[in-house]
């Protein structure tokens, strides 16, 4: 699924993932944002137990949440980056968001 997220310099962005059918827990789960994809640097990188955790367990799903800290984007300059959430579970791997993450500069700053 191609969505395209933004999000404000410097902080908080959160977000659920809702993922049906799911049986076990993810096994490794990966937010990953650059500013192009060849970039050999991650502008920010959220791993399970490092910005991604479980929230809920359904009848018929499992819910996560992805948090990127204030930290991981401060410095960063407004633009369009690209970014993926990559899932593992047991041995399998899939990749159901990948798009576009606009940051933008604010305009209230401390």
């Amino acid at each position: 699924m191609n969505t395209n997220l933004f999000m404000v310099r410097g902080d908080t962005f959160r977000f659920n993932l809702e993922i049906e059918g799911l049986e076990e827990n993810l096994t490794n789960a990966y937010f990953s944002c650059k500013k192009n994809k060849d970039d050999t640097e991650y502008l920010f990188q959220k791993s399970l137990g490092d910005g991604i955790t479980k929230k809920e367990d359904t009848d018929t799903s499992k819910i996560y949440e992805v948090v990127v800290a204030p930290e991981d984007t401060e410095d960063a300059e407004d633009g369009n980056y690209f970014y993926d959430l990559q899932i593992q579970v047991g041995e399998d791997v899939f990749t159901p968001l990948l798009a576009i993450l606009k940051i933008e500069k604010d305009v209230t700053r401390e």
